[in-house]
């Protein structure tokens, strides 16, 4: 579980102070620091919602059909339907809630990144091959053709770029 300490005299990073607030789990971190930097969050009221709802179907949907699936032995269809139905929220262009890049992003693309990985490279509590299959059908069916536009974004970035750094069976 990530964890922070905010606050409190400056200490070294792996003792921090008893003064400091200690803060935890990764959505309510990533809220904390889009409140304290006024980004990711967008301006429009309607747009933040939207955000927040988009949060809430990544946290009750994609992140535990993750571990299920991946850990789990559950059948990997069950991803692929969640994904479908995570491409009905978003519009056609652009990211979660429009142009910007925002928290609803944020939320979801360390999930896609690792479901990436443990399907191209058939890691899984599946039967062989299933994950390779799977990553396949992600990344060249026609009616994931949302999802792949906006996965391709969103690894297109920089910040995904200089934090995500996949590690494949073949170099380890």
């Amino acid at each position: 579980v990530p964890a922070i300490a905010y606050g409190g005299p400056a200490v070294a990073p792996d003792d921090p102070s008893p003064d400091s607030e200690k803060l935890a789990e990764s959505l309510v971190l990533l809220e904390f620091i889009a409140d304290l930097s006024g980004n990711l969050l967008p301006a429009d009221p309607v747009k933040r919602a939207k955000a927040r709802f988009f949060i809430d179907a990544v946290s009750n949907t994609i992140q535990p059909l993750l571990v299920a699936v991946v850990a789990g032995g559950e059948p990997v269809d069950k991803v692929l339907e969640a994904i479908e139905k995570l491409q009905q929220l978003l519009p056609d262009e652009g990211f979660a809630v429009g142009p910007e890049f925002s928290i609803a992003d944020a939320a979801l693309a360390p999930f896609l990144a690792r479901l990436e990985l443990a399907f191209q490279s058939d890691i899984g509590a599946y039967d062989e091959g299933t994950g390779i299959k799977a990553f396949e059908t992600l990344t060249t069916d026609a009616r994931f053709a949302r999802y792949q536009k906006y996965f391709a974004d969103i690894k297109a970035r920089e910040s995904f770029q200089k934090t995500f750094h996949p590690v494949r069976p073949s170099i380890l």
